[in-house]
C-alpha cells in the first residue's frame, strides 16, 4: 500500500499485548528486524529495518462512580465463579476455595476476598490461560485459596469480588462470586475454669470486718461501724471475687491470643521461606513473569509478617505512607514500594534485566523488614 508518498509491502510478523501502568503520554519504543543472506549486508545484523517510535496518550478511568477496591489498571469485561470444597468441617480444619476469573483484558492477580472473624484465606495458589485472540486479550486464570476456619456454626463466607472499569462500556463493574456457607463441628476450647480459692480466702477478713462488739457499754456504738451502710463495703464484697474472676479470664484470653499469634507468624515465616525458594528459582531460570510474582508474594508477605498489614489492598501512591504510619523506616518503605511497582512493570512490559540482581534486591528488602520486626519486637512476644 502507499504511505506519505511511499510504497510499502507489508507482513504482520508478530504481536504483542501491552498494558500501561501509569497516565500520561507514554513513548513506545521502535522495533527493529534484522535480515541476512546473500546480496544483504556484510554485517552480523544484516540488512536492518526498524519502525518510528509510537506516543500514547493514557488516561485514568473516571473516579466518578469509582466502587471501593478498584485498582488502577484493572481493565476489561470480566466474569467470576467460584467453587467450595467440602462443606462440613471441624474446627480448626480448612476448606478449599477455587475461583475463576474469565474475560477479556488486563486480568488482574488479585482478588477481594471476603475478612471475618475465624476465616482466614491464605495465599492463592495461580493458574492461567491468557493470550491474544482476535485482537484482544483474553482468557482465565484460578486462584487456589485454602481457608482455615477456626469459629464453630454455620458460617456464612460471602462472596469473592473484583472492581473493574469497562472501557468499551466507559462504565465500572464488579464481577462477584458467593461462596455460600459451610457448617463447622465442634465447639470451641472452654475458657479455664476460674479457681474460687482466691475469692473464698477473703471470707475470712470480711469476717473479721463483720464482728460484733465483745462488750456492750455505754461507749460501744461509738467504736462499732454498721459496714453495710458504707459504700466501701459492697465494693469490697464484690470487687475482691470479680477481680479473681476478671484476673483468670485475662491470663487465658492473653495465652491464647499469644499462640494464635504465634501460629499465624510461624504459618507467614514458613509460606516467606517456600516464595523466597520459588523466587530463587524464578531468576535463575529466566523466566521474568514468574520472577515478577514470586518478587511481589515475597514483599507482600514480608510486609505483613513485619506489620501485619495486608498489603495488597492498599493503594500502590498511599503504600510508602502506610507503611511509615506502621513505624517502617521511610526509605525502606520507598524502596519496598519501588520494588513493588517495578514487579508490575517486569509482568506486563517483560523488558531485560539482570534477574539475579533483581531477586538479591527482593530479598533483601525482606530481610530488611524481617530484622525491623524483630527489632521492634525482640523478645518475640506480640
Amino acid at each position: 500500500f502507499d504511505l506519505d508518498g511511499r510504497r510499502w509491502l507489508v507482513s504482520k510478523l508478530t504481536n504483542h499485548a501491552l498494558f500501561p501502568l501509569k497516565a500520561g503520554s507514554l513513548k513506545i519504543g521502535s522495533m527493529s528486524i534484522g535480515f541476512s543472506g546473500p546480496g544483504y549486508s556484510n554485517s552480523p545484523q544484516g540488512l536492518l529495518r526498524k519502525s518510528a517510535p509510537l506516543t500514547i496518550e493514557v488516561v485514568e478511568p473516571p473516579l466518578k462512580g469509582r466502587p471501593p477496591g478498584y485498582h488502577i489498571g484493572d481493565v476489561g469485561d470480566y466474569t467470576l465463579k467460584a467453587q467450595v470444597e467440602p462443606r462440613e468441617v471441624p474446627i480448626n480444619g480448612s476448606i478449599s476455595v477455587i475461583a475463576k476469573l474469565e474475560g477479556t483484558g488486563n486480568l488482574p492477580f488479585t482478588l477481594l476476598v471476603p475478612e471475618q472473624n475465624g476465616v482466614h484465606f491464605l495465599e492463592p495458589q495461580l493458574v492461567e490461560q491468557i493470550a491474544p485472540r482476535r485482537g484482544k486479550v483474553q482468557g482465565f486464570r484460578t486462584f487456589t485459596y485454602v481457608v482455615e476456619l477456626t469459629r464453630p456454626g454455620d458460617i456464612d463466607l460471602g462472596e469473592i469480588t473484583l472492581p473493574y472499569y469497562d472501557a468499551k462500556a466507559r462504565a465500572y463493574g464488579i464481577a462477584r462470586a458467593s461462596l455460600g456457607k459451610v457448617k463447622v463441628t465442634g465447639s470451641a476450647p472452654a475458657p479455664a475454669a476460674s479457681s474460687g480459692s482466691n475469692a473464698a480466702s477473703s471470707g475470712p477478713k470480711l469476717a473479721k470486718l463483720l464482728e460484733p462488739a465483745r462488750k456492750m457499754g455505754p461507749n460501744a456504738g461509738a467504736r462499732t461501724i454498721y459496714l453495710p451502710s458504707r459504700i466501701g463495703y459492697w465494693l469490697l464484697l464484690f470487687a475482691l471475687p470479680l477481680s479473681a474472676v476478671l484476673g483468670f479470664a485475662l491470663s487465658d484470653l492473653t495465652r491464647l491470643l499469644r499462640r494464635r499469634l504465634s501460629e499465624r507468624r510461624g504459618s507467614l515465616a514458613a509460606t516467606l521461606d517456600e516464595a523466597l525458594t520459588r523466587l530463587g528459582a524464578a531468576t535463575s531460570s529466566g523466566d521474568i513473569a514468574a520472577s515478577a510474582s514470586a518478587a511481589e508474594k515475597v514483599l507482600f508477605l514480608a510486609i505483613e509478617r513485619a506489620t501485619g498489614l495486608k498489603a495488597r489492598g492498599v493503594l500502590k501512591a498511599e503504600l510508602a505512607s502506610t507503611l511509615t504510619r506502621h513505624e517502617i523506616p521511610t526509605q525502606l518503605a520507598e524502596q519496598a514500594t519501588r520494588l513493588l511497582s517495578r514487579c508490575d512493570e517486569l509482568r506486563f512490559a517483560g523488558e531485560a534485566l539482570d534477574l539475579p540482581s533483581f531477586g538479591a534486591e527482593v530479598r533483601e528488602i525482606s530481610q530488611k523488614l524481617g530484622q525491623r520486626k524483630m527489632a521492634t519486637n525482640p523478645g518475640g512476644a506480640p
